[in-house]
């Protein structure tokens, strides 16, 4: 059996030495944390999409340069079963090898190659319906997360809150309460970069910086400016009756980011670099526990450190 056949009916078709025909020959380049990422292939209906979900991010002079290219292609819509999404937790199939990773979800299959200049191959059938703009996304905070980790950064879940022009991320699994401080932190007058995902880099003068990443939860995007900002601390999420920090082990600091740093915590073959990341940027980062309440306002119990 192959990896991806719950999403395909045969992985065979999908080879880089014989893609097949793109959908178009336009190219559009997106310009956050860890790119620029550049996208070949497309058609005008998929510029136009991408371009209304990235916005500025998207760059008109498509000669630029990518860390990572995507070259997209046409696959017949018979190659995917269709589902009953009804009730479905949807989660991406993978099969990972040293020097690449295949990717399938709902209505694609990308492979990614991790040696030949960050080449990435991205199949699917979909163009001018419902389901383009979720296919690009999900497919694309993978490339990312990839990208950052080679970096010598982490895309990590978590809620991104800047206070007085510094970073503080609130991370931890589903439910552990991110987009709650989000809102929390925004009626006290803070701004958010996401409330779902951010990028964790290391920055100049031996620092740590938190980026905005175009990628959102319950929250949706928010205006907050993009760029990196200074991290003044890591915090893994509680709640609870009453607001306490505590100081966390270095070596629980690490289990709990590799928790939440997704896609890359289950690649075997990229561990050693995942750990590498998180032991450097938690050695500069104080990484702490955060219990909050409801009922008590948190942020007072930062302004100490100040």
């Amino acid at each position: 059996m192959s990896f991806a056949d719950r999403f395909v009916l045969s992985s065979d078709q999908f080879t880089p030495s014989s893609p097949g025909q793109t959908f178009g020959d336009y190219r559009l380049v997106i310009d956050f944390a860890g790119g620029p990422y550049g996208f070949d292939g497309l058609s005008a209906t998929q510029v136009d999409r991408i371009r209304t979900r990235f916005q500025d991010l998207c760059h008109d002079d498509a000669s630029q340069q990518a860390e990572v290219n995507t070259l997209l292609y046409r696959a017949p819509n018979r190659s995917f079963p269709d589902f009953d999404l009804n009730g479905w937790e949807y989660t991406l199939n993978f099969e990972y090898k040293n020097t690449s990773v295949g990717i399938a979800g709902l209505k694609f299959f990308a492979y990614f190659d991790l040696c030949r200049n960050n080449q990435s191959y991205l199949w699917t059938s979909t163009e001018d319906d419902e389901y383009f703009t979720g296919v690009f996304e999900n497919y694309f905070r993978v490339v990312v997360a990839y990208r950052l980790l080679a970096c010598g950064g982490v895309l990590l879940h978590s809620a991104g809150v800047i206070d007085k022009g510094s970073a503080y991320l609130f991370f931890g699994p589903s439910n552990a309460g991110k987009t709650t401080v989000s809102r929390l932190s925004q009626s006290s007058g803070r701004s958010v970069l996401s409330d779902d995902i951010n990028a964790l880099l290391a920055g100049p003068a031996q620092g740590v910086v938190a980026e905005k990443m175009p990628f959102a939860g319950e929250l949706g995007q928010t205006a907050t400016p993009s760029g990196a900002y200074p991290v003044r601390g890591l915090f893994r999420l509680h709640q609870g009756p009453h607001n306490a920090v505590r100081d966390m082990r270095p070596s629980e600091s690490i289990a709990a980011l590799v928790a939440c740093a997704p896609y890359v915590n289950a690649d075997p073959a990229r561990q050693d670099r995942l750990f590498e990341n998180l032991e450097h940027l938690s050695a500069i980062a104080p990484v702490r526990h955060l219990t909050f309440s409801l009922d008590q306002p948190f942020w007072p119990m930062f302004a100490s450190e100040d």
